[in-house]
């Protein structure tokens, strides 16, 4: 095996984390990448691996060859990809992991307007409705992957496109029969509805002079991981929800929905793209970030609208 091809390997083994994902990914078997990295360790006289029965880790020197690797194997990338974009225009497959909730409400017509720059690019898209992890991006070759919540792993590169907060939604039939809460603590005696994987069952609220801590009461209503299904619920009178603002501003708008508590914010997230790293980015890549950075440099839920609420907050 020439030189860089050995590397390559070592590269989506560390990646895989394992000598069988990687034997997958790659189509050949356990035991040949096993003898790979035997004959590397005897050539370089030197432990780049520790294994286990199921997973790897990477020996300091292993980190250090690891890092050089890639380093290496991006200025070749750079150098084939720099000669190819000369003369020809963007192009090739774009693979995006993106959030369920947040892609239905502005990745498709991003998307087609992006297509509509750059036909000959081919966008893949998959969605997802479960927190990610690093591995789903790097070892399924996502090129870029849309988050809405924190991620850090130190072989991935994050841009922040956008940001927002939750808030905290009613509607008027529910208002209307179960009262208003003037205080997060009052929501203990709400009917309250949240995302299945929400973090130890808590909501986190902050005002200009307070920060409150909400422990969710125990719910009999459906419990799912689809955001769209909470606000349906909320919608027809079910219950409140902490919803984030990208997904409820339009039904604040017409009316459908009331903010309630408006005076207690929920924490601030990023809406970031991450992708792997490297020291040169193919030119798909770089125009899809560049291109979702500028269409939501000034977010629609950030527009100044007039907020529907409660008939008490009103009066």
């Amino acid at each position: 095996m020439n030189r860089l091809r050995l590397m390559e390997t070592f590269i989506t083994i560390v990646q895989a984390g394992t000598f069988a994902g990687a034997a997958r990914k790659l189509g050949v078997s356990r035991s040949l990448l096993t003898k790979h990295i035997n004959q590397l360790e005897q050539a370089l006289s030197i432990q780049m691996l520790i294994r286990d029965s199921h997973n790897i880790s990477l020996t300091d020197a292993g980190a250090e060859y690891y890092r050089l690797c890639v380093q290496i194997l991006d200025d070749v990338q750079r150098v084939e990809t720099s000669m190819v974009e000369r003369n020809s225009l963007p192009s090739g497959t774009l693979r995006i992991l993106a959030p369920a909730a947040f892609s239905a409400h502005f990745l498709g017509s991003a998307l087609s307007d992006f297509c509509d720059l750059y036909p000959d690019i081919r966008v893949s898209v998959t969605l997802w409705g479960h927190p990610i992890q690093p591995s789903d991006v790097i070892g399924n070759s996502f090129d870029v992957v849309v988050r809405t919540t924190p991620i850090s792993d130190s072989r991935l590169l994050v841009r922040r496109i956008a940001s927002f907060r939750r808030i905290v939604c009613a509607s008027a039939q529910y208002i209307a029969i179960h009262g208003e809460p003037s205080h997060p603590s009052e929501l203990a005696n709400h009917r309250c509805l949240y995302h299945i994987t929400e973090p130890d069952k808590r909501w986190l609220f902050q005002s200009d002079s307070e920060g409150v801590t909400l422990r969710l009461p125990e719910s009999f209503l459906p419990q799912t991981n689809s955001m769209e299904i909470i606000k349906e619920m909320i919608i027809r009178g079910k219950g409140i929800g902490l919803l984030p603002e990208y997904g409820v501003f339009e039904e604040i708008q017409d009316g459908r929905l009331l903010r309630i508590l408006p005076d207690f914010r929920g924490e601030k997230r990023d809406i970031s793209l991450l992708f792997p790293q490297a020291r040169f980015q193919p030119l798909k890549i770089r125009l899809f970030i560049d291109f979702l950075a500028l269409r939501f440099r000034n977010p629609p839920w950030k527009e100044p609208h007039r907020e529907k609420r409660s008939t008490r907050l009103q009066a």
